[in-house]
């Protein structure tokens, strides 16, 4: 019998599940670093103009604590932390699925998942 604080794991689909954030992490970052190189390009393109104002503007917008690098910056943490998941996920099932196997070689019982 089981109580509120027992917890299931099907092996295959947290395996499947964690294939998937893998993949949305890795599409994120991609497509992101894409984004980031644009914006790059874009800008070493002087787009606000080459009088002194619009090259004063253009040395600063993507320089030290200006909003649109905080936001790139920030944007690349929270990123790389989303692509972190899926080998988190995948390590944390397998760990869960070695220590289930060496709890029931150690004290017999069932198979992994028998309560």
């Amino acid at each position: 019998m089981s109580d509120s604080q027992d917890t299931f794991l099907d092996p295959a689909e947290a395996a499947a599940g964690a294939s998937r954030l893998t993949h949305a992490g890795e599409g994120l970052h991609s497509n992101l670093s894409r984004i980031v190189t644009q914006i790059n390009a874009l800008n070493g393109g002087a787009p606000w103009g080459t009088d002194e104002t619009g090259t004063k503007f253009n040395e600063q917008y993507l320089a030290g604590e200006a909003p649109a690098k905080l936001v790139l910056d920030a944007s690349v943490k929270l990123v790389e932390r989303v692509r972190q998941l899926g080998p988190d996920v995948t390590a944390a099932v397998e760990g869960t699925v070695e220590q289930d196997d060496l709890v029931a070689k150690w004290f017999g019982g069932g198979q992994r998942g028998d309560s």
